[in-house]
């Protein structure tokens, strides 16, 4: 059968813009605030054509979805280019399918590629003529970093490489239909006890530091996770 029970994110921070302030020699306080596009992966632990098909269909009809994360972080400098960090964050990601115009369909044509549901007739005021679904996770987010910045001056490279572990707060599915006799209609259904409430995430990032003054950092640096 097919693993659902596990929403296994590949994602990208699309831009990151934290901002580090120094509060001693080797410690600092930061915050950062990331656009994010994250996307899932469907796994078979049992090999079948049926399943197979199942995970076309889905991946066919199914797309990325934008969210957003909000980090706050303390670090230890070890020296001017090494150094680690551990923050608790708050992240919102999810995936959705294209929107499947059911009104043309007939017989024989499969609409919904996880259930391979039919419609005989788009004329049932209780069928809809248009229909998305839309899939959110929200996580209480705990990432651990060791990071390294390199050159000299204002404006230096950072690379870092870590792991996050995250807590599901919770999880929805959204049913979005537009139906002939009152227009379009949203349905929410919690499904937080259908996943895994841990998960781990590892991440790397690079990107570019730039320091303003003695005491305050800005960075920018796209960062790419894929969740265990």
């Amino acid at each position: 059968m097919i693993t659902r029970h596990s929403f296994c994110p590949l994602e990208t921070n699309v831009s990151q813009k934290p901002f580090v302030l120094s509060i001693t020699p080797h410690f600092s306080l930061g915050a950062s605030f990331a656009s994010e596009l994250a996307y899932r992966t469907l796994l078979l632990n049992e090999q079948s054509d049926l399943y197979r098909w199942i995970i076309d269909g889905r991946n066919d009809h199914e797309i990325p979805r934008f969210g957003y994360s909000a980090t706050l972080s303390m670090t230890y400098e070890f020296n001017r280019h090494w150094s680690v960090g551990i923050g608790v964050g708050y992240s919102k990601k999810g995936y959705r399918t294209n929107i499947v115009d059911i009104e043309p369909l007939t017989f024989g044509d499969v609409i919904d590629p996880i259930t391979g549901n039919v419609h005989y007739s788009s004329n049932d005021p209780a069928i809809p003529q248009k229909l998305r679904n839309v899939y959110g996770f929200a996580y209480i987010t705990i990432p651990v970093q060791l990071s390294y910045v390199a050159g000299k001056g204002k404006i230096r490279s950072i690379s870092s490489i870590g792991m996050s572990v995250d807590m599901l707060n919770h999880a929805t599915s959204v049913f979005v239909g537009k139906y002939s006799d009152r227009g379009w209609e949203r349905k929410t259904t919690d499904q937080t006890e259908q996943f895994s409430q841990w998960n781990l995430t590892p991440m790397v990032s690079t990107g570019i530091a730039m320091q303003v003054g003695t005491r305050l950092r800005f960075t920018l640096a796209p960062v790419a996770r894929y969740g265990l």
